[in-house]
């Protein structure tokens, strides 16, 4: 087969041969992400790929999404729903990891917010002159400063919340933000939305649990 031969693409196309080895396409997915240099934010190593890595992430997808097994089994190009079970079963597992994020001693871990506490505005304003103040206006609130002038088209405050430049007083009710993401979350799995979209604000609940933990240290040592 020469892969440069356009006819011969073609002509193979229509045929069940088109099928490769999963070895030989792990092969070539290898070579994709070395070329690419896509690497691990874990490990900063090129991303272990294998053929069955993808498969299990689109079965697994599928799952998440509600889909059921023969819809499963039709994507993976299963004769029947036998091995497309364990796509369905594995769901509940992923949602107990994504959970984990309200775990403490996980969180700690996990360095999401990367900014700098304050006592009040004034301190705020007394290392950034006239340093924007941040609001939470569902909560009707504010929670920090800002440490620039620049534009910034991010959502605040939950934005803010996983911003180097944020400085959040050490007073505020951060509880409120932490209460309100909490709950748009717990809506929108009641919702029967996906895991991927109820998880999209994880990483800055975990950050205003960090700055809740950081603003207790601040008041008392």
């Amino acid at each position: 087969m020469d892969w440069g031969n356009q006819n011969e693409i073609s002509e193979i196309l229509t045929k069940e041969i088109i099928h490769i080895p999963s070895n030989k396409l792990t092969q070539i997915l290898k070579k994709a992400i070395q070329k690419l240099g896509i690497r691990s934010r874990e490990t900063g190593k090129p991303i272990s790929v294998t053929a069955y890595r993808f498969r299990y992430t689109l079965g697994t997808n599928a799952a998440r999404q509600k889909a059921g097994v023969n819809v499963i089994a039709k994507l993976l190009d299963h004769h029947d729903t036998q091995n497309a079970h364990c796509y369905v079963q594995s769901v509940p597992e992923i949602a107990q990891q994504i959970s984990s994020i309200m775990d403490e001693n996980l969180r700690k871990y996990a360095d999401a917010f990367q900014g700098r506490v304050v006592k009040d505005e004034i301190e705020a304003q007394s290392q950034i002159k006239d340093a924007n103040r941040i609001s939470c206006v569902e909560q009707d609130c504010d929670v920090g400063s800002c440490g620039t002038h620049q534009y910034c088209r991010d959502h605040a405050p939950i934005a803010c919340y996983l911003c180097s430049k944020f400085m959040p007083w050490a007073n505020a009710p951060h509880h409120l933000v932490l209460e309100q993401l909490i709950k748009e979350r717990d809506d929108l799995i009641a919702m029967g939305c996906s895991l991927e979209v109820a998880a999209v604000n994880d990483r800055a609940i975990i950050a205003v649990q960090q700055v809740i933990a950081a603003c207790k240290e601040f008041n008392h040592g």
